[in-house]
C-alpha cells in the first residue's frame, strides 16, 4: 500500500481528505502536519497510528522504508508552493488540493521541479469524480446527449459579510472558478482558444465577487461561467446546463428537491414529477421530458476525493499518467491568470492552449 503524510490539518482535511483516505484504503496514512498544536491533537486522535509534525522539515531523512510515499497537500494555496518544493525534496509525490497555487507561476514551478526529481502530480479537482457529473463519461449518456456544442455554468452565493481564511481574499474565480474551468477542459476535450472575462464589482468590499467568463473554441463552440456571490437569494453551488446535439444535460450539486406540475405539449395530458437528491442530481432533458441519470450522496466531496484517490491509485497500478495531473492543473491555473488579465485589459484574449 502506498504510504501518505497529510500537510494542513485544517477544514479541507477534516472534512474531506482525512475521510476520503479512509474510505478509499488507497493509501496508509503516516503523518499529519501543522504548526497549530490543537489540529495536531485533533489529528493524533483521530489517527493514532500515525505520527504528527509541526513542520515538514521535522520529517527525517531517509528514516522510511522504500515504498512510494505521497504528500496530501491541503493548506492554504499561499503555501502550496513551498510546501510542494519541500516535500518533492524529500521524496514525496503530491496529491494537491486546489487551487494549484497562487497562479501560473506557481503551478508552473512546482511542476518542472517535479519534473526534475522524476515525481508525480495529481491535483484534486474533485468534481469529476462526483457521480452527477462522472455520468458524463458513461457512453449511454454520451449518446443520448450527443456532441456538446455549449455550456453554461454558474453559481449564486453570498460573500457580503466577513469570512475567515483565505477565502476572505475574495478571489472567487481562482478559489471556486478554476472547477468549472477543468470540468469545461473535461467535456470539450481540449482548452478554449479564445477568453473574455468580465469582473464587475458593485461593492466597496476588495476581490472579484462577480465573474462573467465566456470561453471559445476553435470550431465555434463555447461555453459561459456566472459566478455571482452578491446574491442574498437561493444558494446554488454548482449549475451546469450542457447542450448536445441530441439533447441537453443538467447537473446541480447541492441539495434537489423539486415538484413540477404541468402539461406535455405532444399529449396535452397533464403531468407531476418529483425529484429529490441530497447531495446533487443530473438528468437528461429532450423537450419537456427529463431523465434523471445520477444522484450524488450526501457527503458529495469526501466522496468524490475518495474516488479520486482511488483512480490515481488505479492508474499508478497500471503505469499510466494520475488523472488531472499537474500539467493539466497547470494549464487550469493558465486559463484563470488569462481570465484576470483580460477583465484588467477589457478585451478578448487568444489562449495558446497550453500552460505558459
Amino acid at each position: 500500500m502506498r504510504r501518505a503524510i497529510i500537510l494542513g490539518l485544517g477544514a479541507a482535511t477534516r472534512a474531506i481528505h482525512l475521510p476520503a483516505l479512509q474510505r478509499s484504503r488507497a493509501f496508509e496514512i503516516i503523518a499529519g502536519v501543522d504548526p497549530d498544536p490543537a489540529a495536531r491533537a485533533w489529528f493524533h486522535s483521530e489517527v493514532r497510528s500515525a505520527r504528527t509534525l509541526s513542520s515538514l522539515s521535522e520529517w527525517p531523512a531517509g528514516a522510511e522504508d522504500q515504498r512510494e510515499r505521497w504528500a496530501i497537500v491541503a493548506s492554504p494555496p499561499s503555501t502550496h508552493r513551498v510546501l510542494c518544493l519541500e516535500a518533492l525534496e524529500k521524496g514525496f509525490h503530491l496529491f494537491c488540493e486546489k487551487p494549484f497555487g497562487q497562479g501560473a507561476s506557481d503551478s508552473r514551478a512546482i511542476v518542472e521541479h517535479a519534473r526534475s526529481l522524476d515525481r508525480m502530480i495529481a491535483v484534486n479537482f474533485e468534481f469529476r469524480w462526483m457521480p452527477i457529473l462522472a455520468a458524463l463519461d458513461r457512453p449511454q449518456v454520451r449518446q443520448s446527449l450527443g456532441r456538446p456544442l455549449f455550456a453554461q455554468v454558474w453559481q449564486t452565493a453570498c460573500e457580503l459579510d466577513p469570512i475567515e481564511g483565505w477565502r476572505g481574499e475574495r478571489r472567487t474565480l481562482r478559489e471556486f472558478g478554476s472547477h468549472p474551468i477543468e470540468c469545461l477542459l473535461h467535456v470539450f476535450e481540449g482548452p478554449p482558444s479564445r477568453i473574455t472575462a468580465l469582473t464587475p464589482n458593485p461593492t466597496a468590499l476588495g476581490g472579484d465577487l462577480i465573474d462573467i467568463v465566456t470561453l471559445e473554441w476553435p470550431d465555434g463552440r463555447a461555453a459561459t461561467i456566472t459566478l455571482d456571490r452578491v446574491s442574498r437569494g437561493a444558494h446554488r453551488y454548482f449549475e451546469l446546463r450542457l447542450d448536445g446535439e441530441r439533447a441537453s444535460f443538467r447537473a446541480s450539486i447541492g441539495g434537489k428537491a423539486e415538484v413540477r406540475l404541468g402539461l406535455r405539449a405532444s399529449t396535452k395530458r397533464p403531468f407531476l414529477e418529483t425529484r429529490f437528491a441530497a447531495g446533487g442530481l443530473a438528468w437528461i432533458e429532450t423537450g419537456a421530458q427529463r431523465r434523471v441519470v445520477a444522484r450524488n450522496p450526501s457527503s458529495v466531496f469526501g466522496d468524490a476525493t475518495a474516488r479520486h484517490l482511488t483512480a490515481l491509485a488505479s492508474a499508478l497500478d497500471q503505469g499510466r499518467t494520475p488523472p488531472v495531473a499537474g500539467e493539466r492543473a497547470a494549464l487550469v491555473a493558465a486559463l484563470v491568470d488569462r481570465a484576470y488579465e483580460s477583465a484588467r485589459l477589457g478585451r478578448t484574449l487568444e489562449f495558446p492552449g497550453e500552460a505558459p
